[in-house]
């Protein structure tokens, strides 16, 4: 009789092994073995060798041939390690076009930690996992509003899941394409659609440094209280705005316009 494990260490509640034996010589004609564990408050074992976690200790796990006259034993430990506690302090510290740089507090016993993603309107992904305490999630789409959670993990599982931070990659840039008169002292500007994004629109005159003149949700803007005669030049920036904070784009290219 032979057992190909001498001794082996369950770290979880439930955590199993399985135990294979071996009956000599291996022309016997019944190989039928029993299975036996000398303290089921450690571990327990089926008929078929395997053995589960119950708590913590050492026992040992014997198997018999079914004349008795061959034994061997494998020792089993059991030492159940607690799940981590809940990661706290999750949140975003950066991001782009198309990433999201995240961090959180270190947890005491944790060997690595895994990082959910919601991406509005969809399900909870399981996205990435790191041993460090901060991680930078990449290829994700422009201008998408997420929410990321972590949760620390250890051999005794997974722990509670954070609570969740919120942002949102940088949107594309808007392509200023038409400034047209809209009546004395007005102008109509046009610019592409930058899918959920909100648009800032930004004028100067001669040396002047570029302000903020009006916001708009749409693909066309009106700016009044314009001289006959001047020259403005327009751009604009786009933005996303998610849990109260603006998210900015880069500016538009610059259109010129002369007052009518």
């Amino acid at each position: 009789m032979r057992l190909a494990q001498k001794s082996a260490v369950l770290s979880a509640k439930g955590a199993s092994v399985k135990l294979s034996a071996a009956v000599l010589p291996k022309n016997a004609s019944n190989k039928t073995v029993t299975w036996k564990s000398k303290n089921k408050k450690v571990a327990v074992v089926d008929a078929k060798g395997k053995v589960t976690a119950v708590g913590n200790g050492t026992t040992k796990i014997t198997v018999t041939t079914k004349d008795g006259k061959k034994t061997a034993e494998c020792t089993i430990e059991v030492q159940i390690v607690k799940k981590p506690v809940k990661v706290t302090g999750t949140k975003v510290n950066k991001t782009t076009r198309t990433t999201l740089t995240v961090s959180w507090n270190k947890v005491k016993g944790a060997d690595s930690y895994k990082v959910y993603v919601y991406k509005s309107n969809k399900k909870w992904k399981d996205f990435a996992a790191t041993k460090k305490t901060s991680i930078t999630l990449k290829g994700l789409p422009a201008g998408t509003k997420y929410t990321v959670k972590v949760a620390a993990v250890n051999k005794g599982g997974r722990g509670a899941y954070s609570s969740g931070a919120s942002a949102a990659t940088r949107p594309a840039a808007a392509r200023l394409n038409l400034a047209k008169k809209n009546g004395s002292g007005s102008v109509k500007l046009s610019y592409s659609k930058v899918s959920g994004a909100r648009y800032d629109i930004y004028m100067k005159t001669g040396k002047g440094s570029y302000r903020k003149v009006t916001t708009a949700t749409k693909t066309n803007a009106v700016v009044k209280g314009l001289k006959k005669g001047k020259t403005y030049r327009f751009k604009v920036r786009t933005y996303i705005r998610t849990n109260g904070k603006n998210y900015y784009g880069s500016y538009s290219n610059v259109l010129k316009y002369k007052a009518k």
